[in-house]
């Protein structure tokens, strides 16, 4: 039988939620339903459990719009990609919420970026990877170590937020947004050993 312990502790979490936000501020989740939420990040983040962005950044509902997936890549924008959940965050963010940051977090010890280093290409979870192939070959022609040195892949993980961040500012909403002075974007760096943010200063 499969352990029933994380259920409880999901359960006994959303006790601790409801009590907090709708018996002891009954006032904010009515006033996030009646207004409608309006964030003024978007927070693109990994979706490795040990980095969760509203737990390190300590927010409450309705503080940040947040899209979570495999090492927070971005990809280059791609017209014709009509499944492409992570273009449909950002144009809903951007033009629907009209935020006004949007924040590429990546973090130390990302399987995500490994899997990059290690060229995984089967399943989603490949198909996702090798979409973000550049990075191995930026940091493939820097470095004359193998890639799966843990130096190089540390370097992948920076590269990846660099990479990420480039490729955000090519997408038409984005683009637009920054135009007209509307938006900015950051790249983060989450050093879950340190507890340290570094941010990429292009």
């Amino acid at each position: 039988m499969v352990s029933s312990n994380v259920l409880k502790k999901l359960t006994d979490g959303f006790e601790v939620f409801r009590k907090e936000n709708y018996e002891v501020n009954p006032e904010r989740m009515a006033r996030l339903i009646k207004d409608g939420q309006s964030p003024e990040a978007l927070v693109i983040a990994c979706s490795d459990s040990r980095s969760c962005p509203e737990s390190v950044f300590d927010t409450e509902p309705g503080d940040i719009f947040v899209s979570r997936h495999i090492a927070a890549l971005v990809p280059p924008y791609d017209a014709s990609d009509n499944d492409n959940t992570i273009a449909a965050s950002i144009e809903f963010a951007v033009m629907t919420l009209e935020v006004k940051h949007i924040i590429v977090v990546g973090h130390t010890h990302c399987g995500g970026i490994q899997a990059l280093a290690q060229n995984v290409q089967s399943g989603a979870v490949g198909s996702l990877i090798q979409r973000a192939r550049e990075i191995r070959e930026i940091v493939q022609q820097k470095s004359d170590k193998p890639l799966d040195n843990a130096d190089t892949i540390k370097k992948m993980e920076l590269e990846s937020i660099i990479w990420s961040f480039n490729n955000l500012k090519n997408y038409p909403c984005v683009k637009k947004a920054i135009k007209n002075d509307k938006l900015s974007i950051h790249g983060w760096q989450f050093d879950m050993e340190y507890g340290t943010m570094l941010e990429y200063a292009p």
